[in-house]
């Protein structure tokens, strides 16, 4: 399947599976939210960078190098998500963030290791 194609079809589903909280959100809490000038740039950036840039660049990824040695990077997810909170959020990293970081690292580098080791001694 063409990446834009399965990419499209990706946010289709997604907005299938997230229309019955909003809807329920729209009809029985909050009511919705309004579109103004101070939503609107916000939902763009939402809309544009994660939730079109981040899938396409993500399926280009996988395309170029394998879903095998793509999926094993999936795990980068939450040390990025922690570094990125000390950064943005000001947030404090503790010292389980940085043991978790590591235990993630060395995961990965002995995941990455073991294939490259496989390939050699084939």
């Amino acid at each position: 399947m063409p990446p834009l194609t399965f990419l499209t079809v990706q946010i289709a589903c997604g907005t299938m599976v997230i229309l019955p909280f909003f809807l329920v959100d729209l009809l029985f809490f909050s009511g919705g939210f309004e579109l103004n000038a101070s939503t609107a740039l916000p939902m763009m950036y939402f809309a544009i960078f994660p939730g079109i840039l981040a899938y396409a660049f993500w399926n280009h990824g996988v395309l170029r190098i394998g879903p095998a040695k793509a999926a094993i990077f999936m795990y980068l997810t939450p040390v990025f998500a922690s570094v990125m909170a000390g950064i943005f959020l000001e947030e404090r990293l503790g010292q389980f963030h940085i043991i978790g970081g590591l235990l993630i690292l060395a995961g990965l580098f002995l995941a990455t290791r073991t294939t490259e080791l496989r390939r050699k001694y084939r």
